[in-house]
């Protein structure tokens, strides 16, 4: 049985004299129902009799009006059944889930008045929890603020000024200005007559060190959570503190440790994970002519105090308290508390309200499917690649004399200002104008037969000076040395199109969930989603269908992968793994029924994903390395391998897409992007005309692995072909062709440091700003202990290396 959240709500409004009037409840679970209601009156008291007689020179006051609460009648209505009645305040027992409770409340008065209802019930919202291991917490910073470039946090003390700064991209992202504190003045406070002036000059910090430990929470001695620790050093480079009729201080060493404990706070009702945060300063310094305790003492104090002081300011703890609630749970959802359970943070919150989520998709249960070819498989392996088009990267078969193939055949073209423009080879394998693939982009580059993708490219780049053909042209075989070999050996999908016409976004959504996503107000998503307004998506995918049903699954990644952006799987660490992984399970026989591995999207440059300005031989190699450890791993004969693109990134393509099932208020498919299918159950140099999309992905997964009780993916899954035709060997090949596995080039430009731009909307981005918000890094496997430093409840922690 779910636990339900119990929440108080107030209701009200004005009453016509001798009138009631009837206000709507919530959706309510069992549990009692508690009413108050009662009318806001003001009155002004008489004036006092007899009054006195008024003096000359006297002013009268009026007296102050007096606010009264009067208690009115109240009724508790189910549907049009009265099933208690009370006055002022009253208490039902709720039997059963319903959402057909309303509140009568009359006035007895002959005016109008102002009712206020409070309510307080128990909710059909599920208090929910979200469990992190300390140490997969712990690597969270080491990736993404140990291991930065540049410091997350720097800290400068000049004159009487404390000024926090936090790097530009997080305090951009998160609009987080600088903490500037004035310090006051500082004296050193010594015995006798003398209290010599202290002065700090340029004093910065050069470092920084984050880590998670265990302690009390604050307040309890028995009760632990987690806290955050934050070690600065700074630089002792010059003279950074005096004091005045003493000379200059000698400053060899200064560390400042600031701890925040990780607790439930509240900022207008509604409880978040706040800190409480408190300083500790170690300083080693040298006073010339003086006591040397002195200098020492003195900074120690101000830090500790004006420190802790400056980090407990409401602003700060409001802005850090939004920062962490949507770091951990996904969202601004009400949180209840946050504990510790061993070494795992817990933090329990109420389940968001139905007007902040979209209603789920209705399942309408389906009829059974019939296997077929698809029984000799074991296991179906998915890649998806960026933004090329078929014609882009294998137009090119066609030319080369592959007849079977629907590539180039020389007479295609675009006019773009009088001018002709036609395919051609592309001297270099990367790309450095990314074209549009937004939803308009591309009803404007598929516009009559296929001739708007010039003008389309023109639009944004010929102010720049871009080579406006290059947008037709295509890559060598030489170029793609495996998939040269793999439309040899294996399936070509002449009719793969992109789910949508747009970009990577929808198109990723199609794949995993059978439809688009919609956005809070209800609203289909054409494009990617505005990336200050994205929130980790709560619809269901196949993955959770497939858990249901028993079915093994595994997602890797490379670093960050598009499943993280699902609410259920943001700290997923079970079945979303590294990529290195995926070759483990390969070599040894364990992969899953499913597994989808995508490619390195922003983590590690130069990228290997052939999104443009990607190198397309990053992406070759890529490709290779997954074909090769397939075909020498231990189920090669029972394994599926289907690889596609997510849509064709605005790049020509000479076949004008079909109309598709209009689910979504879009009927027809996006371009064609490449598609391969490899299996040694497929014959050689195979072209496939067969019309498919990203729902065929889903179609084929659902046939094999639960045609029984297939789910109810949408309308597109369920007209969609698959690829069991394809599988028509009646035994699978022996022969294991030998994959080409290019070199790794290099980025001119290290694709995880560009610069978002202001605006964008670009998918690499949305993951970059996902992972800055809900960053995700599992421990490694091996882990030793050892003693939190700190102690005062810190005790044994595990502590990952």
């Amino acid at each position: 049985m779910p636990s339900y959240a119990v929440l108080t709500t107030t209701l009200g409004g004005p009453i016509g004299p001798r009138g009631g009037e009837s206000f709507a409840l919530p959706p309510v679970a069992p549990g009692p129902l508690t009413v108050r209601a009662f009318a806001v009156v003001e009155e002004t008291p008489p004036r006092p009799r007899p009054r006195p007689r008024p003096r000359p020179g006297d002013d009268y006051v009026e007296p102050e009006p007096v606010v009264r609460e009067i208690e009115l009648d109240v009724e508790i209505v189910r549907g049009a059944t009265v099933v208690a009645t009370g006055h002022g305040s009253m208490t039902y027992a709720v039997p059963e889930l319903a959402s057909n409770y309303s509140v009568r409340v009359k006035n007895g008065s002959a005016r109008e008045r102002e009712c206020v209802i409070e309510v307080r019930y128990t909710s059909q919202r599920s208090i929910l929890s979200r469990r992190l291991p300390l140490a997969f917490f712990r690597r969270k910073f080491d990736e993404f603020v140990n291991d930065r470039r540049d410091p997350l946090v720097q800290l400068r003390v000049h004159g009487h000024e404390l000024r926090v700064t936090i790097a530009r991209d997080l305090a951009e992202l998160h609009g987080i200005p600088p903490l500037v504190k004035d310090l006051g003045h500082l004296e050193a406070d010594l015995p006798g007559p003398f209290n010599p002036d202290i002065s700090i000059h340029d004093l910065n910090s050069n470092s920084i060190e984050i880590d998670a430990i265990i302690v009390n929470r604050p307040g309890s001695s028995s009760l632990e959570t987690a806290a955050i620790t934050v070690e600065l050093g700074f630089e002792t480079d010059g003279v950074e503190i005096r004091l005045n009729n003493f000379g200059d201080v000698d400053l060899q060493k200064l560390e400042l440790r600031v701890q925040f404990a990780l607790v439930r706070t509240s900022f207008g009702g509604t409880g978040m994970v706040g800190v409480r945060p408190t300083v500790t300063a170690d300083v080693k310094a040298t006073l010339n002519n003086g006591p040397n305790g002195i200098a020492r003492q003195k900074v120690k104090e101000t830090l500790e105090s004006k420190g802790t002081e400056a980090l407990l300011a409401i602003d700060l703890q409001h802005t850090m308290s939004k920062v962490l609630t949507r770091w951990l749970i996904g969202g601004l959802w009400d949180v209840r508390d946050v504990g510790l359970d061993g070494t795992d943070i817990v933090i329990t919150y109420v389940e968001p309200a139905v007007g902040t989520l979209v209603d789920p998709f209705p399942e309408t249960p389906q009829p059974p499917l019939v296997p077929g070819n698809l029984s000799k498989i074991e296991h179906i392996v998915v890649v998806m690649m960026e933004n090329r088009s078929f014609d882009h990267m294998l137009g090119h078969l066609r030319l080369a004399g592959r007849a079977d193939i629907d590539g180039y055949r020389g007479d295609e073209r675009n006019v773009y200002k009088s001018r002709v423009y036609t395919p051609a080879p592309l001297a270099s394998t990367t790309f450095e104008h990314s074209p549009c693939h937004d939803f308009d982009c591309v009803l404007n580059q598929v516009q009559g037969d296929m001739g708007g993708f010039v003008a389309d490219f023109a639009h944004r780049y010929e102010s720049r000076g871009a080579d406006l053909g290059s947008v037709m042209g295509y890559h060598t075989g030489a170029q793609l040395p495996v998939y040269s070999l793999l439309a040899e050996e294996f399936a070509v999908c002449n009719r793969w199109f992109s789910a949508h016409p747009g970009p990577t976004w929808p198109n990723r959504f199609y794949t995993v969930t059978g439809r688009l996503n919609r956005d809070s107000f209800g609203r289909f998503e054409y494009d990617n989603p505005d990336l200050d307004l994205f929130a980790p998506v709560l619809a269901k995918t196949i993955f959770d269908h497939l858990k249901s049903r028993g079915v093994s699954w595994r997602y890797y990644e490379h670093g960050y992968c598009f499943l993280r952006l699902f609410h259920n799987f943001l700290g997923d660490v079970e079945n979303v793994l590294p990529a290195t992984r995926f070759f483990e399970d390969v070599a040894a026989g364990t992969l899953p029924s499913v597994a989808f591995l995508d490619p390195d999207y922003i983590d590690v440059p130069p990228g290997n994903d052939d999104h443009p300005p990607a190198d397309v031989r990053n992406g070759q190699r890529f490709v290779g390395r997954v074909v090769d450890a397939l075909m020498r791993g231990p189920k090669w004969d029972k394994t599926l391998f289907l690889l596609t693109y997510d849509e064709h990134g605005g790049f020509y393509d000479h076949v004008k897409p079909p109309a598709a099932v209009d689910v979504c208020g879009v009927d027809e498919y996006g371009p064609r992007v490449p598609g391969f299918v490899i299996s040694p159950w497929v014959e050689r140099r195979r072209a496939f005309d067969n019309v498919l999309d990203h729902t065929s992905i889903l179609k084929t997964i659902v046939r094999r692995f639960c045609a029984a009780n297939p789910p109810d993916l949408g309308a597109r899954v369920r007209e969609a072909n698959d690829v069991e035709p394809l599988l028509s060997l009646a035994a699978p090949r022996t022969d294991r062709p030998s994959i080409p596995i290019p070199e790794a080039v290099a980025a001119r430009e290290p694709v995880a440091l560009r610069r978002i731009a202001p605006g964008s909307r670009d998918f690499h981005d949305l993951l970059r700003v996902a992972r800055e918000r809900y960053p995700v890094r599992r421990p490694q496997r091996v882990i030793s202990t050892v003693l939190d430093p700190l102690g005062g409840g810190g005790g044994l922690i595990g502590r990952t290396r």
